[in-house]
């Protein structure tokens, strides 16, 4: 299947919280990865959210507005409708994200 992404997408793992207002609706969930356009979600139960939604995860400095594009069994993704203000550079990874033979410790990030 041809690649239809146009913006690179950087594998993250990060908590993340998704919350839609109309009704008022709360799903922890992971930020999977992200790209500069928009951002992968996993998690029990973001493939049933709503269409609009506010994410925040710890490599936010705020808040971002986001729209859901496509789901499928647990996972979502959704495109950007406000430019995040990311915490910091995602270009490189950081040595103490994950041990050999371990777990991401919360909030780890790790890229490819």
């Amino acid at each position: 299947m041809p690649e239809r992404r146009q913006e690179h997408r950087r594998k993250v793992l990060r908590y993340a919280v998704a919350t839609s207002e109309h009704p008022h609706h709360r799903v922890r969930c992971v930020v999977k990865d992200l790209s500069e356009g928009g951002v992968q979600l996993v998690g029990e139960h973001v493939d049933g959210f709503e269409a609009d939604f506010t994410l925040e995860a710890d490599c936010f400095a705020r808040p971002v507005r986001c729209r859901a594009i496509w789901r499928r069994h647990h996972a979502l993704g959704a495109k950007f409708l406000e430019a995040p203000v990311l915490l910091e550079d995602l270009t490189h990874v950081r040595p103490d994200a994950v041990a050999p033979g371990t777990a991401p410790r919360q909030g780890a990030l790790i890229l490819d």
